[in-house]
């Protein structure tokens, strides 16, 4: 839709006013939600941010009061209407994975959190007169389980872990909804380890590198399959943009091992790195979540992203470091380790 700018004396400007895009998202409150956020206004979208909290709604950025576990029918309209005339929707919602020790019931809200947030939008797109055409959904490497050696990529089967059972239900709850919606475009992310300075996991690796106490996780052998946060938020507008539904590895194509992350790290910031957690530390401290995040072992590629035409902005770990670290471009990273 467009129509012609007049000036004040009724005479055509000639330039045509497009209606800005719009972006709807879900779960906008993590690392992964902001860069999308910062992303999206610098295309110029029109954001949309569904929330269970209440905010001041300013030029770009409307709010929209939901709760995926309440079947309250006002929250449902609230929805629709967030959904409604928009373009693209991204749905991240769901607990955090490493809030609690992943007992039974930590278990099950991580698990429902994700299917209900899933079926609140379905509900809700179910109600929309004009539903938006480009459906971006989350998902994890998770879904691999603990791969070892072995480079996996999106057509391997899911691994046997309790997070590659959530990963597997996630996905079969927006995909049997997509395979009777053919008009649906649909982009399934499995998300590597999300790095930025503002994520809580790196956050986490780098602290202890900074107080000199830095090393391997367990064995430290284990692979890693991370991506920047400024190249998910890229990819998930670049298929948008390019019309390329599917299911989609996100992580950069330099998997790395743990140790060497934390290493190269250490090396930059003129730190030592060579203090090591036990295996059996990490379980008592943190529970079954160790297993499910930290010593299993991830290489998982992006064949279908790199086949799609993405260009990196951070391919591999070295090109990341230094964007994390504030390093120039000429700054020596030759200190792999053996």
């Amino acid at each position: 839709m467009s129509q012609l700018q007049k000036d004040p004396d009724g005479l055509f400007a000639g330039e045509p006013i497009m209606r800005k895009k719009i972006l709807t998202i879900a779960g906008a409150s993590g690392v992964v939600g902001r860069h999308i956020i910062s992303y999206a206004d610098g295309k110029n979208f029109q954001i949309r941010i569904l929330s269970r909290a209440a905010h001041q709604n300013t030029e770009n950025v409307e709010y929209y009061e939901w709760d995926p576990n309440n079947t309250d029918k006002e929250l449902l309209k609230n929805t629709v209407q967030a959904l409604d005339g928009s373009d693209y929707l991204i749905n991240l919602a769901g607990t955090p994975l490493a809030e609690g020790r992943l007992n039974k019931k930590q278990q099950n809200k991580i698990l429902m959190s994700r299917l209900n947030s899933t079926q609140a939008l379905i509900n809700a797109y179910e109600h929309c007169k004009n539903p938006p055409p480009f459906w971006g959904q989350a998902s994890a490497v998770g879904y691999y389980g603990n791969s070892g050696e072995k480079i996996v990529t999106e057509n391997d089967p899911p691994g046997d872990l309790f997070l590659s059972d959530v990963a597997v239900q996630w996905e079969n709850r927006i995909n049997g909804f997509a395979n009777s919606h053919p008009k649906l475009k649909l982009v399934v992310a499995r998300f590597g380890l999300v790095l930025a300075n503002d994520a809580p996991a790196w956050q986490k690796m780098l602290k202890p590198v900074q107080m000199g106490v830095g090393g391997a996780l367990g064995p430290g052998s284990q692979w890693f399959s991370w991506i920047d946060a400024d190249d998910l938020a890229a990819a998930f507008f670049y298929l948008y943009e390019t019309g390329q539904p599917g299911i989609y590895n996100f992580t950069s194509p330099d998997p790395e091992r743990q140790i060497y992350i934390i290493k190269l790290a250490a090396k930059f910031l003129h730190r030592p790195s060579f203090i090591r957690a036990p295996e059996f530390v990490l379980r008592i401290l943190l529970g079954k979540i160790a297993d499910e995040l930290l010593l299993l072992s991830c290489r998982a590629l992006p064949d279908k992203l790199i086949q799609s035409g993405y260009r990196f902005m951070y391919p591999d770990i070295a090109s990341e470091m230094r964007h994390l670290l504030s390093l120039g471009k000429n700054f020596d990273i030759q200190v792999r380790m053996q």
